[in-house]
C-alpha cells in the first residue's frame, strides 16, 4: 500500500492529496453529496510524482516508467465509479498491448 493510515481522516487526507479536491468534489456529486475540504498545506500531487517520491524516499532505484502506466492507474483510481474503467476496458488498455521494454526498465 501506499501509506498505512491510523484512522479514517488521515486516510481521506492521503486520498485527497492523490486524487485532489476537484476529483473528490466530481464523486461527491455523483453521489448526491457535497465534498468540501481543504487541508492545509496539503498538496495535490500526480501518480507519477507520489510513485517517484516513494521510491527516492525508501531507497528503491529509478525506473523510467511509461506514461501509459499513470493513465492506466488514474483511470482504476476514478473515484467516480461512473467514470471508472470496468476491468474489460482496462486489459484493452494501451499499456497492455505495448512492448514490455518500453513499458519499465532501468533508466
Amino acid at each position: 500500500p501506499f501509506w498505512v493510515p491510523n484512522n479514517d481522516s488521515e486516510a481521506l487526507a492521503q486520498v485527497y492529496s492523490l486524487l485532489g479536491e476537484e476529483k473528490l468534489q466530481q464523486a461527491a456529486k455523483a453521489c448526491g453529496r457535497v465534498f468540501q475540504c481543504r487541508p492545509a498545506g496539503m498538496p495535490v500531487r500526480c501518480l507519477k510524482e507520489l510513485c517517484r517520491t516513494i521510491r527516492t524516499s525508501t531507497g528503491l532505484r529509478q525506473l523510467k516508467i511509461s506514461d501509459s502506466v499513470y493513465k492506466l492507474l488514474d483511470a482504476l483510481l476514478e473515484p467516480v465509479a461512473s467514470k471508472r474503467l470496468t476491468a474489460a476496458k482496462a486489459l484493452q488498455h494501451e499499456f497492455f498491448h505495448t512492448d514490455r521494454e518500453a513499458r519499465v526498465h532501468p533508466p
